[in-house]
């Protein structure tokens, strides 16, 4: 019970903040986008690890990076859609070859570059949308107030 006091607490305290709000509303809106984008990057992840563990039978990858799909999913999001993913191209481009090293390369540029900033973009015209709407209700509740004024 005490945990739900402090929650309208905090959500009182956010009121005063309309730029919080704003923010707030426009993840609760974009909430459906984002999740499909995942879901789209995970389908991505899976394919390619598919891909991956295919390519990678009977060379030293196999074990180290590809044991199994799962693991495969696991070592691409991991090494290939979080930063610093230099060391696992130069491994499996040294190890598997120029294919492999090309197949890494573009799953990359797909997950890190195009889906995330899709991500993005569905996130930022959530937030305008939100932005606009609340800006429009400011501005009508002070015209009510100007009016309710001058009667």
């Amino acid at each position: 019970m005490l945990r739900m006091v402090r929650i309208t607490r905090v959500i009182r305290v956010a009121s005063y903040m309309p730029e919080v709000m704003i923010i707030i509303k426009g993840l609760t809106v974009a909430s459906r986008s984002v999740f499909f984008t995942f879901v789209l990057l995970l389908l991505i992840n899976y394919i390619f690890a598919i891909a991956f563990r295919q390519l990678a039978q009977d060379t030293p990858l196999e074990m180290s990076l590809f044991p199994s799909v799962h693991g495969a999913v696991l070592n691409l999001v991991v090494q290939c859609v979080m930063p610093d993913q230099e060391p696992f191209f130069q491994q499996v481009s040294r190890e598997g070859g120029w294919l492999m090293g090309m197949l890494v390369l573009i799953f990359i540029l797909l997950c890190s570059l195009i889906v995330i900033n899709m991500l993005i973009g569905v996130l930022v015209e959530a937030v305008q949308t939100v932005s606009d709407v609340e800006h429009e209700a400011i501005q009508i509740a002070f015209a009510h107030l100007c009016l309710s004024h001058v009667s």
